[in-house]
């Protein structure tokens, strides 16, 4: 019974690498498949932010037109001021 043992698993080593690589494969194909899911994942984050910092951006320069603005005029309403005062 040993001798079975012994000639089955000489036959084996070519079977068991090729089962092995088989289980590499697959093992790296579900990672890869992971990766690529935190690839897209990531890539729509960081989309979702870069809208963010766009609309914010957008109301900072809507802020900073109306700060000029409102400047502006307090400016132009300080010299009108003086020379109706004169």
């Amino acid at each position: 019974m040993l001798n079975l043992v012994i000639s089955d698993s000489s036959l084996a080593p070519e079977d068991l690498a090729t089962q092995s690589v088989r289980l590499k494969e697959e093992q790296l194909r579900r990672e890869e498949e992971k990766l690529k899911e935190i690839e897209l994942k990531v890539q729509r984050e960081i989309n979702e932010k870069r809208q963010e910092l766009l609309a914010r951006e957008s109301q900072l320069k809507e802020i900073e037109a109306r700060m000029h603005r409102e400047q502006s005029v307090a400016m132009a309403g300080d010299g009108t001021d003086h020379v109706a005062a004169s």
